[in-house]
């Protein structure tokens, strides 16, 4: 009856020893989770990176990210390829929270530029543009 008493009062340290202990400061970090996508067609927007103060983040393919965070105040950027960069601001206090991002395409239009035929044909347009200067000009 004594040894049962001490293998059980073992096997019960044991197990409490086995439980995950959880840290003091998880209490104060919550998720952030939301999805990037496209503004005219609500299309996710795949590979998007989201920054989040010192944090970072990929969008899936379905457009969606998430990210743990401590409670404060951050500054949000978005960045992906043909689309222009997101700025903003996120607070993050007492709950997880959700955030869709809107993403405009950017627009590059070349002004002054002429396009001649195929590859074979540009080392004659270099000698028949010679001066040319074409500009970039990038609208909101």
């Amino acid at each position: 009856m004594k040894r049962t008493a001490i293998l059980a009062f073992a096997v019960l340290m044991l197990a409490i020893q086995m439980v995950p202990a959880t840290r003091a400061d998880d209490a104060n970090y919550f998720m952030l989770t939301g999805k990037v996508y496209f503004n005219s067609t609500q299309e996710p927007v795949k590979g998007a990176e989201i920054t989040v103060g010192t944090y970072n983040a990929v969008s899936f393919d379905d457009g969606y990210y998430s990210m743990r965070l401590a409670e404060g105040n951050y500054t949000v950027k978005v960045t992906a390829s043909g689309y222009r960069t997101y700025n903003g601001n996120i607070t993050i206090q007492g709950s997880n929270v959700t955030k869709d991002i809107e993403m405009k395409k950017a627009i590059t239009k070349y002004a002054d530029c002429v396009i001649l035929g195929p590859a074979v044909l540009l080392p004659l347009a270099a000698v028949a543009l010679r001066g040319f200067r074409h500009k970039r000009v990038e609208r909101a």
